[in-house]
């Protein structure tokens, strides 16, 4: 089985909200005209989503400030 069946054997298998395949399908065009167009980072957008909900790289609750700290935002 080749890499790209096995990517989309997996893709396929994950739950929608999961799913790389759908990370913008909700997104309004006007964001994803300024991704595309690099007026803004949705690396950086990530990040500050994760401090608001007080989460370190694994997922793992630390808390607001550390966060913020952790994600030096």
């Amino acid at each position: 089985m080749s890499i790209k069946n096995i990517t989309n054997k997996y893709l396929n298998e994950m739950r929608d909200e999961e799913n790389p395949e759908f990370l913008f399908q909700m997104t309004h065009t006007k964001l994803l005209l300024q991704i595309a167009n690099k007026r803004l980072d949705p690396v950086l957008s990530a990040k500050k989503e994760l401090v608001n909900r007080g989460l370190d790289k694994n997922g793992k609750w630390i808390g607001h400030e550390e966060a913020r700290k952790y994600w030096k935002i």
